[in-house]
């Protein structure tokens, strides 16, 4: 239930962004056997996000033809966690990675953040907050996390691929098998 929470949320504020002209967003998720497919329009990515229930997802932000902001999400089936990591630019070159972990069976969302140069989170992952789900600030001690990976370069990512092809052709839906 929370990745379909988190992702409708996004959607809704990354389709007013878009429909002022400003920004172009990308909505993707992970099929089966290496495949990812993107969308253009929120709610037929809603619908198939509903319908599939994807280990990962993304959504992709252009403004102005540059790219501003990836935010990847991923939740394997049956997990009782979810890790939403979101990627934009940072003041004097490289990336600013904010990464919320959603722990359901600890009531907790931790949120960390890292700054990305040349390929590597330098030094590491920070806790910048420890919040109950319901956003209550809390003393408790940060558990295990998680151990998903960080995108060096978002680039590099199969989605990425589907969204390029996505810009190039100028086509609504494209799923691809990308490794």
């Amino acid at each position: 239930m929370q990745r379909i929470v988190g992702i409708v949320g996004l959607t809704l504020l990354a389709s007013i962004a878009s429909a002022q002209g400003i920004s172009r967003a990308y909505w993707l998720l992970a099929g089966q056997a290496h495949e990812w497919c993107g969308y253009t329009d929120p709610s037929v990515f809603q619908g198939a996000l509903i319908k599939q229930k994807p280990a990962e997802s993304a959504i992709v932000t252009y403004t102005l033809g540059r790219l501003t902001e990836v935010i990847h999400q991923v939740q394997p089936q049956g997990a009782d966690w979810s890790v939403v990591d979101k990627y934009t630019p940072a003041s004097g070159g490289g990336l600013l990675l904010q990464r919320t972990s959603y722990l359901m069976r600890q009531n907790l969302q931790v949120v960390q953040s890292a700054l990305i140069r040349a390929g590597r989170a330098a030094p590491a992952l920070r806790v910048v907050a420890v919040n109950t789900l319901q956003g209550q600030k809390t003393a408790t001690a940060v558990p295990p996390l998680p151990n998903v990976p960080i995108i060096s370069d978002p680039a590099t990512t199969p989605f990425m691929l589907v969204v390029t092809e996505m810009r190039h052709e100028s086509v609504p839906t494209l799923c691809r098998k990308v490794r």
